[in-house]
């Protein structure tokens, strides 16, 4: 009997490892990819509204010109800050399950009235408005991709919706799970000690992280633009530095806490 009740101790113990640890990775993922001011605040250390500005000017400046348009038809369209207004509010969107809509009325009307400006300069008139329009569609859709990147982001904003409110019911199991299983610890076995599930999910960290490191060169990371690619290294970093943080702090609970019970053990042996 006394073997079986070591066993379930233990194997409660192994439980309450693995939920630690997941918990400590779930809540880390929370607080960064899945925080939208979190990921707001990486499109402006990395600058990506003005970096965005610039690749869609240049394109359009690309396509413009074999069409035979001067340069000044772009010019005035759009501004840095009317581009971050779009692509806050559609973050803001895909965080919360919304479709991602690139308003472009605006720019169109901006868009008709340079050209009809750039043809009463040159004075010249166009009869093909077929032409003319799907010049317009395509200058306007070209504003529009750079933006939201993909057709499909909408399907995907909804899954990421989806899966979202799963994770936060995955992370409120996992916390009720270890809170009562430390509770039952405590008044059936007596113990209420968390060293071993703090200390094994520290190793854990430790196993992955080399592991991680050893096997990608985050450094040479390239994707979309530099800055996408530097937001995905410093979604990373951020990442393995709070965990650090974390096993920190309870590396310095569990030493203050066996310090004090050795310090007890002294004055109650003495």
């Amino acid at each position: 009997m006394k073997n079986k009740k070591v066993l379930i101790y233990y194997l409660f113990e192994l439980i309450l490892t693995i939920c630690f640890f997941l918990i400590i990775l779930f809540l880390v993922l929370k607080l960064t990819l899945l925080n939208k001011n979190y990921f707001i605040n990486q499109l402006n250390k990395e600058n990506y509204y003005h970096e965005l500005y610039l690749e869609i000017d240049n394109d359009l400046e690309n396509y413009l010109r074999p069409s035979g348009f001067d340069n000044s038809i772009k010019n005035n369209l759009f501004t840095e800050d009317e581009i971050k207004k779009v692509l806050n509010k559609n973050v803001d969107n895909f965080y919360n399950g919304k479709n991602i809509v690139v308003e472009t009325t605006k720019l169109k009307e901006n868009l008709e009235r340079n050209i009809d400006d750039y043809l009463n300069t040159i004075n010249i008139k166009i009869t093909d408005e077929e032409s003319l329009n799907m010049f317009k569609d395509e200058f306007i859709k070209i504003y529009k991709n750079r933006i939201i990147i993909d057709d499909k982001i909408n399907n995907f904003s909804k899954t990421f919706f989806k899966y979202c409110k799963i994770f936060n019911i995955i992370i409120y199991s996992l916390i009720a799970i270890f809170l009562i299983l430390t509770i039952i610890i405590k008044f059936v076995f007596r113990k209420i000690t968390l060293s071993i599930p703090v200390m094994a999910s520290i190793l854990l960290y430790v196993i992955i992280y080399i592991y991680i490191i050893s096997k990608i060169n985050f450094s040479n990371i390239k994707f979309w633009n530099n800055s996408v690619s530097n937001i995905i290294k410093n979604f990373f970093f951020d990442y393995i530095n709070y965990i650090k943080y974390i096993c920190l702090v309870c590396l310095i609970i569990e030493f203050i806490k066996m310090v004090l019970h050795i310090v007890l053990k002294r004055k109650k042996f003495n």
